[in-house]
């Protein structure tokens, strides 16, 4: 069977910025019908899948994992998406990020 496309978004919530487009992010997803999840402790208030980073079952249901935060934020999903093969897009919602261009 094969996989369908769901991006897990890595959200880092303390800035506000990144909290500001979450809203703005799920409402693209829907209207492109594109599967999206969040951190189980969010998805719910978006009414999207939730995911455990720390858990690679609930990992393993992503087909791209997206960070919206900085350096640090890439780097922290790295380490949990890498060893699953997930393929990770950085967006800089930041000041400097050299790691997160897009």
């Amino acid at each position: 069977m094969e996989k369908r496309l769901r991006i897990g978004i890595f959200p880092n919530l303390p800035k506000e910025k990144v909290r500001a487009i979450l809203p703005k992010v799920v409402e693209f997803c829907r209207q492109q019908e594109i599967p999206i999840a969040f951190p189980r402790e969010i998805a719910g208030i978006y009414g999207v899948m939730g995911y455990d980073q720390e858990d690679p079952a609930s990992l393993s249901q992503l087909s791209l994992a997206l960070t919206l935060g900085g350096d640090g934020t890439i780097l922290r999903a790295a380490r949990y998406v890498t060893p699953l093969n997930i393929p990770l897009l950085g967006v800089n919602m930041g000041k400097l990020g050299f790691l997160t261009e897009v």
